[in-house]
């Protein structure tokens, strides 16, 4: 299971999850706060009645990482991994029909919307990943091509590929997975960007320390045009970021102190 976004509502958070972009979840503790339980007692009461909602499409159960003490709360040290019961999106919505609770019918027409937005970003995101494919074969192409690495051979060539997917999938997603299964489709918009730039410096003969450096100089910069934000660019045509300057030319990157 993968952290996708925080549902709030009135004060109340709640984690939702995903699995291959196929599924989204949302934990018996956090859907019972929302909902006004004291505990998870009172969804396990009614699963207690309505059994079916042990079933695989209403609820699974699984191990995720869950705040300690409320998803608002995301200080390192804060999280654990821990199994529980996670619910569907037709489990949730069973559930807040069940409910007694006066808040139940506004919170499943909010929760209804919420889910259907996410679900469609994900589906965009499956689309995106199908799309990008060539992208990343030309990073490969690149890498094997490059100075610094084009006398690499069989699976030490593939290692290389692989440490250098996984560092652009982190600075697309600001740390966020090194896995490209879960980015999200403005996310893989950016990882495009960042692997033909990768190429550009590949080809002038920097290697992946160099590369991850400079990466990392951008990713943790606190100007606004930063990664991860839909509306923002990935770089305007020159840009300042802790003492480095990013700068294009006729389509190419340049960079350097200053």
């Amino acid at each position: 299971m993968n952290l996708l976004e925080t549902f709030n509502h009135k004060g109340n958070a709640v984690d939702i999850f995903h699995q291959d972009r196929k599924e989204v979840y949302a934990t018996i503790e956090q859907l019972a706060n929302l909902i006004g339980y004291q505990s998870k007692g009172g969804i396990e009461r009614m699963l207690e009645r309505n059994s079916y909602l042990k079933e695989k499409a209403y609820s699974v159960i699984a191990s995720v990482h869950h705040s300690v003490w409320g998803a608002d709360r995301r200080e390192k040290g804060q999280r654990k991994a821990y199994e529980t019961r996670l619910f569907t999106r037709l489990g949730i919505v069973e559930v807040l029909s069940l409910t007694s609770k006066n808040t139940a019918k506004e919170l499943r027409a909010v929760m209804v919307a919420y889910i259907e937005k996410l679900e469609r970003e994900l589906s965009l995101a499956k689309i995106a990943h199908a799309i990008s494919i060539g992208t990343q074969n030309a990073l490969h192409d690149a890498i094997a091509g490059s100075p610094v690495y084009r006398e690499y051979k069989g699976q030490l060539l593939r290692n290389v590929f692989t440490n250098f997917n996984k560092l652009l999938n982190q600075c697309a997603s600001k740390g966020r997975t090194d896995k490209k299964a879960e980015l999200m489709d403005y996310e893989i918009e950016l990882l495009k960007r960042l692997e033909r730039k990768t190429a550009v410096w590949l080809d002038e003969g920097l290697n992946y320390q160099a590369i991850k450096k400079l990466l990392e100089v951008y990713c943790e910069s606190e100007c606004p045009n930063t990664l991860g934000q839909k509306e923002s660019p990935l770089l305007n045509d020159r840009e300042q970021v802790k003492g480095y300057v990013f700068e294009y030319k006729e389509g190419r990157l340049y960079h350097g102190e200053y």
